[in-house]
């Protein structure tokens, strides 16, 4: 069934300066391939239908919400996160990591933030699944369509013929502004679940090409608009100390350790490095995948001793555009803070002496003590060490591609003059 609409609402999230002043730092990372700018929206509405669109983490994500653009009012749209496997074929090949419901009465872009944000470790695929439910119960998936450049240049030549028509040569001839659209939609990127099984849109979008279906070789058809949003960490941190005793450390002692920064996002920035609230130390200049060493000193205190630990917590700190701004460490993948057991270093020079007088030989029996096994061993060691829709895996072969491309092609026909 065919409908194209027109954007009718606009869900989005902005952050003031007082915001940025206030909170911590992380890098956006944009993870969208509905990019084409095409002003339309099409819709395709069969039973049983679905959309996704899978994702690869270059760093460790953090993912905060879903972007998404429907095509009609009074829908409700059923979004599943999943981590997939690293041999997942489908977006469904993994672990379900959550899912979330929303209605919408308005067509247009909506922005949908997670309750708990969703951490994704780098290397992975993750995906994202839409299911349409519409008003009338029916299933539906919606994506951007609009004339591609073989439909503008053949708008211009009928310009052109109609020219010469009128004025015997095509000189000084110059063809109105056609306006036209290219998209790019490349393997593994974006799903359609149709009749049981998952299908590579841009398979689907390659039978409906070369099939002549339609209007579909004028046509440009772009990968669905799902969207997550995701940030990652600045930099990333291991506090750590250098050589770990196996005891616990006591008041005065000086331990070596560093704070190892890798830099994730091209930002050319030096950052400051602190630790308990304490600066220690600067980097260079970094840009991404750069690393940098700090060292720096932690002395046990009575009060490590007394509470039985010692903690160093590092932070890190950067100037964005005239902010001096705290970076978000994920604690999920960084390691901002460790503990060591700590404790007062016992004298043993305190154990007590034995002061029994000498052995009376002419005694026939020993009539001494048992000596008391509770006296402390000195040489025992004080301390301790620190601290949906089926997944179903039909390849795109045989009749079924045809048939989802013909479903696809009636949703992407235009009336054009």
């Amino acid at each position: 069934m065919l409908s194209s609409e027109i954007l009718e609402s606009f869900d989005f999230k902005i952050t003031t300066a007082e915001q940025a002043e206030t909170t911590k730092a992380t890098a956006i990372v944009p993870n969208l391939y509905d990019l084409m700018a095409a002003p339309v929206l099409d819709r395709c509405e069969l039973n049983g239908i679905a959309e996704a669109n899978v994702s690869y983490a270059g760093n460790d994500l953090k993912v905060t919400a879903t972007g998404f653009t429907n095509s009609a009012c009074n829908e409700t749209v059923k979004y599943d996160f999943c981590l997939l496997d690293n041999d997942g074929e489908v977006p469904t090949d993994g672990e379900l990591i959550a899912s979330v419901t929303e209605f919408y009465p308005l067509a247009g872009y909506h922005r949908v933030d997670l309750e708990q944000p969703l951490y994704i470790p780098a290397g992975s695929f993750y995906s994202i699944v839409a299911t349409i439910t519409e008003e009338n119960g029916n299933n539906s998936i919606s994506f951007k369509a609009g004339p591609n450049l073989k439909y503008a240049e053949t708008l211009a030549e009928k310009q052109r013929q109609a020219y010469i028509a009128e004025n015997g040569t095509d000189e000084g001839f110059v063809p109105n502004q056609v306006d036209y659209n290219r998209a790019v939609v490349n393997r593994n990127e974006s799903f359609v679940y149709y009749d049981g099984s998952w299908y590579d849109w841009s398979k689907v979008l390659d039978a409906m090409y070369t099939s002549g279906l339609d209007q579909s070789d004028t046509t440009a058809t772009d990968n669905f608009g799902i969207q997550s949003f995701t940030e990652c960490e600045i930099v990333s941190v291991d506090n750590h100390i250098d050589a770990p005793e196996n005891r616990a450390y006591n008041p005065g002692d000086e331990i070596e350790c560093t704070v190892t920064l890798r830099c994730n996002v091209s930002e050319d920035k030096a950052f400051d490095v602190y630790i308990n609230g304490s600066i220690v130390g600067t980097t260079e200049v970094m840009d991404y995948g750069d690393t940098c060493d700090i060292k720096y000193i932690y002395t046990v205190t009575d009060e490590d001793a007394e509470r039985g630990y010692l903690e160093s917590e590092a932070a890190v700190y950067f100037d964005q555009e005239g902010f001096y701004r705290e970076i978000e460490l994920f604690e999920q993948f960084s390691h901002p803070v460790f503990r060591a057991d700590a404790a007062v270093k016992e004298d043993s020079s305190s154990e007590p002496e034995d002061s029994s007088e000498p052995e009376d030989s002419s005694e026939p029996e020993d009539s001494s003590e048992p000596e008391d096994s509770s006296a402390p061993d000195s040489s025992e060691d004080p301390g301790s060490q620190a601290d949906k829709p089926s997944d179903g895996k039909n390849p795109v072969t045989g009749a079924a591609v045809p048939a989802v491309a013909a479903a696809a092609a009636v949703a992407v026909r235009k009336k054009r003059d």
